[in-house]
């Protein structure tokens, strides 16, 4: 055997070793190598993209080897957040007065949060409320007419003219 006809045999065995030798797929060999002094320096930026994904919940695409139907999937949110009544009631209150002090607020003023709404107990009474009143249940299609009612109520109320036009159609009337 020649020098060649070695190297060829051992160049199969490693692909064949590492499982890389489907059609398409790139071997250790195949790859062009790169001096030390040509490689970027990337530093910090390596774990700081692992911090940021972290946050971001995400996870390796390899460890989730399940192919689901997208069609049987829910969006993912924060866990913390129910579906309840008083969850969105509270939500809307906090998402009106923030409108609010954006359009009126002083200028030091800043925005509120839930937690504030919730330590009154708020969404808990709301919650009772709705249930001594057979409401304690909200489907999925409620909660959304109604998130999303509130959503264009203080869009449009806080954020266009549309109120005070029609103040002014009103008074011309």
């Amino acid at each position: 055997m020649s020098g060649d006809e070695l190297e060829s045999d051992s160049e199969d065995t490693e692909a064949g070793e590492s499982g890389a030798s489907e059609p398409g797929e790139s071997t250790p060999e195949a790859q062009p190598e790169i001096d030390p002094d040509e490689q970027a320096d990337i530093g910090d930026l390596a774990d700081l993209a692992e911090q940021v994904e972290a946050e971001a919940g995400a996870t390796d695409d390899e460890a989730d080897t399940t192919e689901q139907d997208p069609a049987d999937e829910l969006p993912t949110r924060d866990a913390s957040i129910n579906d309840s009544w008083g969850d969105l009631y509270v939500g809307t209150v906090t998402t009106g007065l923030n409108a609010v002090i954006d359009e009126y607020g002083k200028e030091d003023a800043s925005h509120i949060d839930e937690s504030l709404a919730r330590d009154l107990n708020l969404d808990v009474y709301v919650d009772k409320w709705m249930a001594e009143n057979d409401r304690a249940e909200m489907d999925p299609g409620t909660g959304m007419m109604v998130a999303t009612a509130t959503l264009c109520a203080t869009v449009l109320m806080t954020k266009t003219e549309l109120p005070t036009k029609a103040l002014e159609r009103g008074k011309a009337a």
